[in-house]
């Protein structure tokens, strides 16, 4: 009887170490897929802002003027004029995917061409 008591008791306490250690790996992965997505949401913002942030510099470059928004195949973006002080203008560029947001602020000097005095990622 004994021996038959042994044998229950150790198959219970491994089982029970079996599935704490399965759902720690669960949790373990959920977390990694989490933070994996996050980071790939938060870098495609990142490239959307870039490319916005490019796209109107080619505006401001090639019209004299920067639009308000600036619409991509990836999303949309918004521009803010900062400060406009003669041929120098700064400017912030927003970029709002899902609940990611990513700005970017750019000080240009415009007189034939633009050219970039600052290039800041803002948290």
């Amino acid at each position: 009887m004994n021996n038959g008591f042994i044998a229950i008791s150790t198959t219970l306490v491994i089982t029970t170490l079996l599935l704490v250690v399965g759902l720690s790996v669960s949790l373990v992965s959920l977390n990694y897929l989490q933070t994996s997505f996050s980071h790939g949401q938060s870098k495609e913002v990142f490239y959307l802002a870039e490319s916005c942030a490019e796209d109107a510099l080619l505006s401001l470059n090639t019209n004299g003027t920067l639009p308000p928004s600036v619409t991509l195949p990836e999303g949309n973006c918004s521009i803010t004029i900062d400060t406009q002080s003669g041929s120098e203008i700064s400017f912030t560029v927003t970029a709002i995917r899902d609940s990611y947001t990513h700005r970017i602020q750019i000080a240009t000097n415009r007189s034939t061409t633009v050219i970039i005095q600052s290039w800041q990622h803002l948290p």
